[in-house]
Parts: structure tokens; C-alpha cells; sequence
């Protein structure tokens, strides 16, 4: 009798047990039936108990913003992320939450809330990221963005020295920032912070041409005084202009003066100065018995 009723007692308590096991789940459900499970958080935001509509509202007020425009920096430009290469989708944020607990079968269901209640569970936001759109953005960023680079420039032009500086140029490494954007939108992180896009520096080879420059000015910038001896020659800066030679070595320009033309432009001058040298010439002086100088000897010159 007593085996009996140990029996009853027993068999009693298992289905206590499995009734329990079956409706506190739908209690449990019931009670969080138009809210989501507590333990579940977006990002940051801990969402359990919410119903959606609350739930997106909290998520706003914590930054999670979906009109937030997106900013990517190249160089010292600026510019926003379509919506369509990149965005926050709030509704299915809120939904994947919702939807804790409450997909698969019925066990799977139990089984999903009973380990909320244990270990919490983080989901990121749901951040939507199209590669073609982003790869077509960022082609348009190209054409306006990337520019050639141009060397320094040294021009004389009659009298006037023309100098145009070195421009460095740019590129946009547009399937490497393709890369970054999606890895941006991977890590699931909203607002995505600072996004560097990469820049290549196309350097010009002749980037110096200020010293020359400045020395052909000097050059040009009044006549120049030349005197030998007893004599003066005025060069006057359009004699000198076609003379000057400007060349880009390696990374600097050199200015140069053309030495068969100015060679020609000196012949008056080297025929005004230049001389030959002659020997002095003596003769005998009988009386005195010694050399006399008839002629003295004259230093010869030339102009260099």
C-alpha cells in the first residue's frame, strides 16, 4: 500500500513538473507577448520589456539615428555616404530582437527564452550595405577628386621670367576604399566614427624652379655695367634674355647662360681689351757699355 502511494506521489509530481515545464513558457510568453523578451539589447541599448515601437524610440534617443548622414574623409574633403551604399535599418533591427524567442518550433521557442533569462543576448544593428552602389559612388568621387600632377615650369619670355609652381597630384584608391566601407559596415557599428578613405600622392619630378627663377629675374631686372680697364660696355636685358637657358635637373630647375651666343655678343668687347704680348727691344749703348731699352715690352690680355 505504501509502494502505492509512493507511486501516485511521484507520478503526481512529474506531471506537475511537465505542466510547469509547458505553461510557465506560455505565461511567459503571454506576459511579453506584445514586447520583447527581457535579456535582449541592440548594441548598446538594452531593449527587453520594450515593445518595438518603445524600443526603436529608445535606440533613437541613444544615436542610433537611420537619417544620420555617414561621412567619409579622402585627403582634406568631406564627403556623406549616400543611403543607398550604406544605412541603419531601425524596423529590422527591432524586428530581429522581437523575433528572440520566438522562431523555430515550440521546444526551440522554450528553450530560447529559458536562456534569456540566464545569458543576455547582444544584437547588433542591422546596417545595410550594397557594393554596387558603393562602388558607383565612389567612381563619381573619382572624376571630380583625382587630378595629375604637373612639374614646376621656368619660361623666359622676351624679358619676362615665367615660373609656374609644381603641382602634387592625387588618387583616390577607390577598391581599397571600397574595402574599408564594407568592413565598416560589417563591424556594425552606429554611428560608424571616423571613416578614412585612402589617398595616393602622385609627386611631380621637377618640383624647384624659385632659385633659378629668382636669379633670372635679378638678371633681367636692369642693365649690366661691364668694365675692363679703361673701358665700359652696357648689357642691356634684351641682349641678355635670348641667352638664358633654363634646364630641369632631377628635382630643381638650373638656369644657364648659352655661351656661344653670349661668346658673340663679348667679341667687342675681346677685341677692345684683348692684346698681344711683345718683348721689350734693346740696343747697345757703346759709351755706356751696357743694354739700353729701346722699346719697352707690353703685357698681352685677353677676355675669359
Amino acid at each position: 500500500m505504501q509502494r502505492t502511494q509512493r507511486g501516485w506521489t511521484a507520478a503526481i509530481l512529474g506531471l506537475v513538473a511537465v505542466l510547469a515545464a509547458i505553461i510557465t513558457p506560455l505565461v511567459y510568453r503571454a506576459t511579453w507577448s506584445d514586447a520583447i523578451f527581457p535579456g535582449v539589447s541592440i548594441g548598446s541599448v538594452d531593449v527587453g520589456g520594450m515593445t518595438p515601437a518603445a524600443a526603436e524610440r529608445a535606440l533613437r534617443s541613444a544615436g542610433y539615428d537611420p537619417d544620420l548622414v555617414v561621412e567619409a574623409r579622402a585627403a582634406d574633403e568631406t564627403w556623406p555616404v549616400p543611403s543607398e551604399a550604406m544605412r541603419l535599418d531601425l524596423d529590422a533591427s527591432v524586428d530581429a530582437a522581437f523575433g528572440i524567442g520566438r522562431s523555430g518550433i515550440r521546444p526551440a521557442q522554450i528553450i530560447e527564452m529559458s536562456r534569456l533569462r540566464l545569458q543576455p543576448e547582444r544584437l547588433a544593428p542591422v546596417i545595410h550595405f550594397d557594393a554596387d552602389a558603393t562602388a558607383r559612388w565612389l567612381e563619381e568621387q573619382v572624376s571630380f577628386f583625382d587630378r595629375t600632377s604637373a612639374n614646376a615650369t621656368l619660361v623666359i619670355q622676351g624679358t619676362e621670367v615665367v615660373a609656374e609652381d609644381a603641382i602634387e597630384g592625387r588618387r583616390l584608391r577607390a577598391s581599397e576604399a571600397l574595402e574599408i566601407l564594407e568592413d565598416v559596415a560589417a563591424r556594425a557599428v552606429w554611428p560608424p566614427g571616423d571613416i578614412v578613405l585612402p589617398v595616393e600622392p602622385l609627386i611631380p619630378t621637377v618640383r624647384d624652379n624659385r632659385a633659378a627663377s629668382a636669379r633670372a629675374r635679378t638678371m633681367l631686372s636692369a642693365p649690366i655695367e661691364l668694365r675692363a680697364f679703361n673701358q665700359e660696355w652696357t648689357l642691356t636685358p634684351e641682349a641678355l634674355a635670348p641667352l638664358l637657358i633654363t634646364t630641369a635637373v632631377n628635382e630643381t630647375f638650373h638656369l644657364q647662360v648659352a655661351e656661344d651666343g653670349f661668346g658673340r655678343l663679348m667679341e667687342g668687347v675681346t677685341e677692345a681689351v684683348s692684346r698681344t704680348a711683345k718683348s721689350p727691344r734693346f740696343h747697345f749703348d757703346d759709351e755706356a757699355e751696357e743694354l739700353v731699352v729701346a722699346h719697352p715690352g707690353e703685357t698681352g690680355r685677353t677676355v675669359n
